[in-house]
């Protein structure tokens, strides 16, 4: 969130485009991860989800297999038929979140001297 240019998000975020699965009980969903950091991550689906409900999103990050329950915090539809979900961690590994990290600042570096 921007307000006269100042970054007010407490966590850095990188775009992706991550190939990812949504679990709710036994319930399970296609989805794409569009942005993420350590708080949280941006999901896109095509199935409308309830604000606060607990998911677990399984997704690829650096030829690892990631898990992380996620709360849906915040809904908007998107510009198709898609929805996109603004996701707070609720348990990822100590090791997942390192590979996170990691990869936010590989991200970053990157974007920066390229």
């Amino acid at each position: 969130m921007k307000k006269h240019g100042v970054n007010k998000r407490a966590f850095f975020r990188v775009g992706t485009k991550l190939d990812a699965v949504l679990r709710i009980g036994n319930r399970r969903y296609n989805a794409i991860v569009v942005d993420i950091s350590t708080g949280g991550m941006q999901i896109e689906s095509d199935r409308e989800l309830p604000v606060n409900e607990i998911i677990l999103v399984t997704f690829e990050l650096d030829n690892h297999r990631m898990t992380a329950f996620c709360k849906i915090v915040r809904a908007a539809k998107g510009v198709d038929l898609e929805y996109l979900y603004g996701c707070k961690y609720d348990y990822v590994s100590k090791p997942d979140m390192k590979r996170i990290c990691s990869f936010i600042f590989d991200t970053q570096a990157l974007e920066r001297w390229a």
